[in-house]
């Protein structure tokens, strides 16, 4: 009998925000190594196991470290930030947040999704967060 698996989905873009498309990639989970490439919108899609709980992202000579399943939920404001900073709008530490970082990355953030900027965690922003982010 077969362990149940999981899918990793990951949305690559470069430093301009855009997607990284047909981008040759490597995936090392669980002793497993995947090789990869980004499809016309940047995106991977790959079954690893579901016990899965770290890997290794290698592309253009960089290695990115993930953490799987680590993602606090988007109404608690550790699960906002975190997911500010997947999609590059936060680059403080995560442990000692600084305030006046957090409000900037939210007000960007409310800027680029057309929302009313307040930097504020309001309930739309998180739902528009959970959609942009895609959890």
């Amino acid at each position: 009998m077969t362990a149940e698996k999981l899918r990793l989905r990951l949305a690559l873009e470069d430093a301009f925000g855009k997607p990284m498309k047909n981008t040759p990639c490597q995936l090392n989970v669980e002793k497993k190594t995947f090789d990869l490439t980004t499809d016309a919108e940047g995106k991977i899609d790959v079954e690893i196991p579901r016990s899965a709980s770290k890997g290794t992202l290698t592309i253009n000579d960089a290695e990115i470290p993930l953490k799987i399943g680590h993602l606090d939920p988007v109404e608690a404001d550790t699960g906002t930030l975190a997911r500010l900073a997947n999609l590059g709008y936060y680059c403080g530490d995560l442990e000692a947040v600084d305030e006046m970082e957090q409000r900037l990355a939210v007000e960007e953030f409310q800027c680029d999704q057309k929302l009313k900027v307040t930097g504020e965690l309001d309930p739309v922003t998180r739902a528009k967060l959970e959609e942009v982010h895609g959890c």
